[in-house]
């Protein structure tokens, strides 16, 4: 097709393939760095295989996704990632383990600055014009909280670090 093409073969040590926004939050994340040309895996991942990443429909444009960050995870200690809805990260977020995070049709859900999910199921949605949050552990699948509240405010909860 092409004359004078030529191949050339790259090993995986210089780059990492980017076929969907799920692989670019891993390769802008804390999991990778570049040092002189070569693709890195962070030491501290005790991890020998990639978090399973899983965003939904909102993330698949690179620029909605992108939009939905303010800052990429940190996702050393991450085990599985699934987002679906209309769901916002803010800066200096670190999840940890297995984490779900749903806002359902018509909610916006906004993870604040510096929060830590470890092995939580979130769930936001509004029911009878009240904005109704929960959180699930994971080990145990059992709520550990819950709170209505006026649909006027759909920001995440101020939970600190869910553990």
């Amino acid at each position: 097709f092409f004359d004078h093409a030529i191949g050339i073969n790259v090993p995986r040590s210089r780059f990492l393939p980017v076929k969907a926004t799920s692989d670019l939050l891993l390769v802008q994340s804390d999991l990778y760095t570049l040092v002189d040309g070569f693709v890195i895996r962070n030491k501290d991942r005790a991890n020998p295989t990639n978090p399973s990443i899983e965003l939904g429909p909102e993330f698949k444009k690179v620029g909605n996704f992108l939009s939905r960050f303010k800052s990429i995870p940190s996702i050393i200690e991450l085990d599985s990632l699934k987002v679906t809805g209309d769901v916002w990260f803010g800066a200096g977020i670190v999840l940890k383990g297995k984490v779900s995070i749903a806002a359902k049709p018509g909610v916006k859900l906004e993870i604040p600055d510096g929060a830590v999910i470890e092995n939580k199921f979130l769930s936001y949605w509004v029911e009878a014009d009240n904005v109704v949050w929960s959180s699930f552990d994971l080990k145990l699948m059992a709520p550990k909280t819950s709170e209505r509240g006026p649909s006027a405010s759909r920001s995440f909860p101020d939970f600190g670090v869910l553990q």
